[in-house]
């Protein structure tokens, strides 16, 4: 067997601890937004801020799972819908904080992923 077939047979590295915390997170990101937003002064007046949470939340999960599986798509939904999320609570607020709270986490995420990237498909 010549060392090409062998490269294409070998599947994804095995997932670290700080990974799997890293997916763990991510699917529980949105919903601790969600939360967030439902306590925000003036949310139930505006349901356009609680159906954008409420998509990017379903889209965090969504990309924990793809990120499971390796897919690349899985990454850039996340990075979306944390977008989306920072901006809604940025619009929703004006805190600087609340949308570096957003932000930052998805950098620690992206850092964690960055060494295995390239076994995303």
């Amino acid at each position: 067997m010549s060392k090409s077939s062998k490269k294409q047979k070998q599947g994804p590295p095995k997932r670290s601890t700080l990974q799997i915390i890293a997916l763990i997170y991510v699917a529980i990101h949105g919903i601790i937004f969600w939360l967030t937003a439902r306590s925000m002064p003036g949310a139930e007046d505006t349901t356009l801020t609680l159906s954008l949470f409420g998509v990017a939340s379903l889209a965090s999960i969504i990309a924990a799972v793809a990120m499971w599986y390796w897919k690349r798509w899985g990454v850039y939904l996340y990075v979306v819908a944390t977008f989306v999320l920072a901006g809604v609570v940025l619009l929703q607020t004006g805190n600087m904080i609340m949308f570096f709270g957003a932000i930052i986490p998805m950098f620690l995420v992206l850092y964690v992923f960055s060494k295995v990237f390239k076994h995303f498909k």
